[in-house]
Protein backbone atom coordinates (compact mmCIF):
# COMPACT_ATOMS: atom_id res chain seq x y z
CA UNK A 1 0.00 0.00 0.00
CA UNK A 2 1.24 3.33 -1.07
CA UNK A 3 2.05 5.73 2.29
CA UNK A 4 -0.50 8.45 0.85
CA UNK A 5 -3.10 5.97 0.67
CA UNK A 6 -2.54 5.05 4.31
CA UNK A 7 -2.69 8.75 5.15
CA UNK A 8 -6.36 9.28 3.38
CA UNK A 9 -7.80 6.49 5.47
CA UNK A 10 -6.33 7.49 8.71
CA UNK A 11 -8.07 10.78 8.03
CA UNK A 12 -11.18 9.93 7.33
CA UNK A 13 -11.35 7.69 10.31
CA UNK A 14 -10.15 10.26 12.13
CA UNK A 15 -12.87 12.61 11.22
CA UNK A 16 -15.48 9.58 11.78
CA UNK A 17 -14.29 9.33 15.22
CA UNK A 18 -13.96 12.88 15.74
CA UNK A 19 -17.69 13.31 14.28
CA UNK A 20 -18.93 10.74 16.02
CA UNK A 21 -17.59 11.60 20.07
CA UNK A 22 -18.98 15.45 18.94
CA UNK A 23 -22.22 13.83 18.64
CA UNK A 24 -22.27 11.74 21.76
CA UNK A 25 -20.67 14.36 24.00
CA UNK A 26 -23.50 16.55 23.20
CA UNK A 27 -26.00 13.87 23.45
CA UNK A 28 -23.94 12.84 27.05
CA UNK A 29 -22.57 15.33 28.59
CA UNK A 30 -24.10 18.45 27.31
CA UNK A 31 -27.59 16.61 27.38
CA UNK A 32 -28.74 18.08 23.79
CA UNK A 33 -31.15 14.90 22.86
CA UNK A 34 -31.19 14.07 19.45
CA UNK A 35 -34.57 13.12 17.36
CA UNK A 36 -34.23 10.41 15.46
CA UNK A 37 -32.68 12.15 12.04
CA UNK A 38 -30.11 13.33 13.99
CA UNK A 39 -29.32 10.04 15.33
CA UNK A 40 -29.70 8.45 11.69
CA UNK A 41 -26.77 10.91 10.29
CA UNK A 42 -24.64 9.17 12.65
CA UNK A 43 -24.82 6.40 10.44
CA UNK A 44 -22.54 7.21 7.14
CA UNK A 45 -20.03 8.12 10.02
CA UNK A 46 -19.88 5.23 10.97
CA UNK A 47 -19.53 3.28 7.63
CA UNK A 48 -16.89 6.04 6.53
CA UNK A 49 -14.89 4.71 9.72
CA UNK A 50 -15.89 1.16 8.76
CA UNK A 51 -14.77 1.44 5.43
CA UNK A 52 -11.77 3.19 6.19
CA UNK A 53 -10.39 0.71 8.51
CA UNK A 54 -11.76 -2.07 5.44
CA UNK A 55 -9.03 -0.28 2.91
CA UNK A 56 -6.56 0.30 6.06
CA UNK A 57 -5.95 -3.38 6.40
CA UNK A 58 -6.87 -4.96 2.55
CA UNK A 59 -5.44 -4.38 -0.50
CA UNK A 60 -8.76 -3.02 -2.11
CA UNK A 61 -8.23 0.82 -1.33
CA UNK A 62 -9.92 2.00 -4.35
CA UNK A 63 -13.17 0.20 -3.57
CA UNK A 64 -12.91 1.38 0.10
CA UNK A 65 -12.70 4.83 -1.46
CA UNK A 66 -15.95 4.54 -3.33
CA UNK A 67 -17.71 2.74 -0.76
CA UNK A 68 -16.73 6.04 1.60
CA UNK A 69 -18.08 8.07 -1.02
CA UNK A 70 -20.95 6.28 -0.89
CA UNK A 71 -21.38 6.99 2.87
CA UNK A 72 -20.74 10.36 2.37
CA UNK A 73 -23.12 10.67 -0.26
CA UNK A 74 -25.70 9.30 1.74
CA UNK A 75 -25.07 11.62 4.41
CA UNK A 76 -25.35 14.32 2.18
CA UNK A 77 -28.57 13.14 1.61
CA UNK A 78 -29.85 13.07 4.78
CA UNK A 79 -28.70 16.03 6.14
CA UNK A 80 -30.55 17.37 3.09
CA UNK A 81 -33.71 15.88 4.18
CA UNK A 82 -32.97 17.05 7.84
CA UNK A 83 -32.45 20.74 6.88
CA UNK A 84 -35.47 20.76 4.97
CA UNK A 85 -37.19 19.86 8.11
CA UNK A 86 -35.55 22.46 10.20
CA UNK A 87 -36.16 24.87 7.68
CA UNK A 88 -39.95 23.89 7.81
CA UNK A 89 -40.32 22.70 4.57
CA UNK A 90 -41.00 19.33 4.81
CA UNK A 91 -42.54 17.39 7.83
CA UNK A 92 -41.04 15.45 10.51
CA UNK A 93 -41.36 11.71 10.82
CA UNK A 94 -41.37 13.32 14.74
CA UNK A 95 -44.55 15.11 13.97
CA UNK A 96 -46.41 11.69 12.42
CA UNK A 97 -46.05 9.98 15.97
CA UNK A 98 -46.34 11.25 19.39
CA UNK A 99 -43.24 11.90 19.89
CA UNK A 100 -42.15 14.54 22.71
CA UNK A 101 -40.05 16.92 21.67
CA UNK A 102 -36.83 18.61 23.87
CA UNK A 103 -37.08 22.13 22.51
CA UNK A 104 -36.86 24.62 19.91
CA UNK A 105 -34.44 23.08 16.97
CA UNK A 106 -30.77 24.42 17.86
CA UNK A 107 -29.16 26.54 15.60
CA UNK A 108 -25.52 27.70 15.08
CA UNK A 109 -25.18 31.31 13.50
CA UNK A 110 -28.79 31.22 12.25
CA UNK A 111 -28.33 28.01 10.70
CA UNK A 112 -29.67 24.24 11.83
CA UNK A 113 -26.32 21.66 12.28
CA UNK A 114 -27.55 19.40 9.77
CA UNK A 115 -27.17 22.04 7.39
CA UNK A 116 -23.09 22.29 7.98
CA UNK A 117 -23.01 18.66 8.32
CA UNK A 118 -24.06 18.42 4.81
CA UNK A 119 -21.76 21.04 3.64
CA UNK A 120 -19.11 19.13 5.30
CA UNK A 121 -19.98 15.77 3.92
CA UNK A 122 -20.21 17.54 -0.08
CA UNK A 123 -16.74 19.13 1.08
CA UNK A 124 -15.51 15.63 2.03
CA UNK A 125 -17.13 14.18 -1.00
CA UNK A 126 -15.32 16.53 -3.40
CA UNK A 127 -12.41 16.80 -1.72
CA UNK A 128 -11.86 12.93 -1.82
CA UNK A 129 -13.04 12.76 -5.71
CA UNK A 130 -10.29 15.01 -6.54
CA UNK A 131 -7.83 13.35 -4.60
CA UNK A 132 -9.06 9.88 -6.56
CA UNK A 133 -8.61 11.71 -9.23
CA UNK A 134 -4.76 13.20 -8.94
CA UNK A 135 -3.72 10.24 -7.56
CA UNK A 136 -4.76 8.40 -10.86
CA UNK A 137 -2.23 10.54 -12.50
CA UNK A 138 0.70 9.73 -10.00
CA UNK A 139 0.22 5.86 -10.92
CA UNK A 140 2.19 4.71 -13.94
Amino acid sequence: MERWQQKVLLIFLGIAVIALGVSYFAQYALGIHPCILCRLQRIPYFTIGAFALFGFFTTFKKSAFRLIQVSLLAGIILASYHSSVQFGIMGSPCQKKNVERTGPSRRIFGLPPPLYNGLFSLGLLIGLEVFMVRSRKRSP
